[in-house]
Formats: C-alpha cells, structure tokens, sequence
C-alpha cells in the first residue's frame, strides 16, 4: 500500500542523524572556526542544505555564532546566548 512505512517511526533514525550531524559540524568548527558552510559540507561529506539547516538549529539554541562578517568572521561555540 503506496504511503505505509510498515507502521515504523521514520523520525526515531531521524534525530540519531541530526545529532551525528551536529557532532560533525561542531567537530568541523572546532578543528577550523574560520570555515565557511561550504567548506564546513566538504570537511564532514555533509550536504550544504543539511550544513544550513545545521547551523540554524546550532545557532537558535545558543550553541553556536558567528562573531565578526559571513566573509572575514568566525565560529564560536558555547556561551552565545546572552
């Protein structure tokens, strides 16, 4: 039957990759706080989409910003919410 996923949560896999996901972005930061999100999608093989969507998620918990411009600034992490 077109639409039934055999009644298995596909979001329980979802959230184990997000948080893969973040760990390798964090990861990527941490090694290379200058890094762009194209350059942050070849260091983890993640997609730029998913780098995005990543980083909006990392920066609206407070997890992650940017200090200075998008061109010449920098990742930092913990302590930005204010």
């Amino acid at each position: 039957e077109a639409g039934v996923n055999n009644g298995d949560d596909i979001r329980d896999d979802s959230d184990t990759d997000i948080e893969a996901n973040s760990k390798k972005i964090l990861n990527a930061i941490s090694a290379e706080p200058k890094a762009t999100q194209k350059r942050l999608a070849e260091a983890t093989g993640l997609s730029t989409r998913t780098i995005s969507r990543e980083i909006k998620n990392l920066r609206d918990s407070g997890i992650i910003c940017r200090i200075g411009s998008d061109r010449s600034g920098f990742w930092k992490i913990n302590n930005c919410k204010g």
